[in-house]
Parts: structure tokens; C-alpha cells; sequence
């Protein structure tokens, strides 16, 4: 009987460390790039962590925008070798600020919002550009996020591809084909060991267009929720364990 009541003590041990640890594998953040997301409003614009940089690609002269409570900057990229803080741009570029559209669903966005995917820079006859990421804090988790927004209907729905060392995501420019029409944006997750070096390519009858970036730190940033399911579930546990100790003193 005594053997039978401290197996019974064991699995109830077991399974309280389990569901202390389970969650934690549950939460981590996947590293890679997410699948490409359409546009649909202020809410697109991640606040996950802490942010260490937004940009607005913006002609000169132009003032960067707001939205969802981050602050994009003005990032002039022209020369072909642009530096804007985190973020260093090289490639055949060009700057536009004709990339809305008067047509919905792009006319529904908010107004900071159409600001920000109005403006960007483009490559022709889809031309590489490339993305360095400096000046990160090794060993951190960090979260890149870029828009891809072409409203005036003119290539369809082309698109970039941007690739990150072996991995890749192709993000449309306009998913409807048609005037108005809104893009989409991706997230990368990485973990910082140097520079990180990204590159976007248009598809073959297009150009290649970025219109913002934003950098996200995640590393500090609480993974469970106080007092959520794991302390719940640990909390049933542990009753059940007491429940066995009294029937073991009884």
C-alpha cells in the first residue's frame, strides 16, 4: 500500500515539472521568417519587444509618420550606399512617393498608414538590393519586419522575394492585381551572431520596392503571462499531492 501511494506522489511530481517546463517550449519564438501577411490595418505594425529602429524610405524632404504608436523616421536612401542607424541600404536605387492610391481598399488604411506605404524606393528591372543589419547586441533575439506596397495596379500582383541566408519569403506588392490594392508585410526572427545581411529581388517582370522597416528587440521580453495557464495547472498539481500526503497520514 505504501509503494502504491508513493507512485501515486511520484506521477503527480512528474507532471508538475512537466507543465512548469511544456509552456516554455510552447512560447519560444520559431527563428525564420514568418509567411507573408496582407495589409489591412495599423494593427499590422508589430510592438513585440523593444524597438531599436523604424524606418520610413522616404524621398528627401519628406517627414516620417507614426503608426500604431511607433515611430517610422525618414530613411533617404539614393546613393546606392544609404546608412540609417541599425540599417545600411546598398543597391540600384531610386526614390517614389507614388505608391497609394485613391482607390480602396489602400484609401481605407488610415491616413499615417497610407504614409507610410506611399513612399519607398525601387530597383529597376528587378535589380538586388541589400539590407545590413549592424550594430546588434550579440545573443539577442531580434524581429525585422518590412513593407511591400504598390497600390497603383501597374505590375499586377508582383512581388520581392527577401532572403535571409538560406531562407526566403515572397511578399506581394498588391494582392488584388488592381488599382487600390494593398500589399503585404513579413516578419524575420533572428538571433544576432554579427551583422545580418538580408536581400530583396523583384520578380522578373517587375521592380524591387521596399517601403518601411522596422527592428524589434525580443530578448527580456516576458514569454508567460503572470499567474497564467502554467501556474494555474502547477496549482492543481500540488493540490492533488496534498491530497495524497492526507490520505497517506489518514
Amino acid at each position: 500500500m505504501k509503494i502504491r501511494k508513493l507512485n501515486h506522489v511520484r506521477v503527480i511530481l512528474l507532471a508538475a515539472a512537466t507543465l512548469v517546463f511544456l509552456p516554455l517550449s510552447l512560447s519560444a519564438n520559431p527563428i525564420g521568417w514568418s509567411a507573408a501577411q496582407d495589409i489591412t490595418g495599423d494593427s499590422d505594425i508589430s510592438t513585440d519587444g523593444a524597438l531599436a529602429q523604424a524606418a520610413n524610405i522616404t524621398p528627401n524632404g519628406m517627414l516620417g509618420t507614426t503608426v500604431n504608436g511607433v515611430t517610422f523616421a525618414p530613411f533617404v536612401a539614393a546613393s546606392g550606399h544609404d546608412i540609417s542607424g541599425h540599417f545600411t541600404l546598398d543597391g540600384s536605387l531610386a526614390l517614389y512617393d507614388g505608391y497609394g492610391s485613391i482607390n480602396a481598399p489602400f484609401s481605407n488604411l488610415s491616413s499615417a498608414y497610407q504614409t507610410l506605404l506611399s513612399t519607398g524606393n525601387n530597383g529597376s528591372s528587378n535589380s538586388v538590393m541589400t539590407l545590413t543589419i549592424s550594430g546588434l547586441t550579440l545573443g539577442d533575439t531580434y524581429q525585422f519586419q518590412v513593407w511591400i506596397n504598390d497600390s497603383r495596379g501597374t505590375y499586377g500582383t508582383q512581388g520581392i522575394t527577401a532572403t535571409d541566408g538560406a531562407l526566403s519569403v515572397h511578399i506581394l506588392g498588391d494582392t488584388t492585381g488592381v488599382e487600390g490594392g494593398t500589399g503585404q508585410y513579413a516578419l524575420l526572427t533572428f538571433v544576432a551572431d554579427g551583422d545580418e545581411v538580408i536581400t530583396f529581388q523583384g520578380d522578373p517582370t517587375g521592380g524591387t520596392t521596399e517601403e518601411a522597416f522596422q527592428l524589434r528587440d525580443l530578448t527580456g521580453a516576458p514569454t508567460v503571462p503572470e499567474g497564467g495557464p502554467t501556474m494555474s495547472l502547477l496549482a492543481i498539481s500540488l493540490m492533488g499531492l496534498l491530497f495524497f500526503r492526507r490520505r497517506s497520514a489518514a
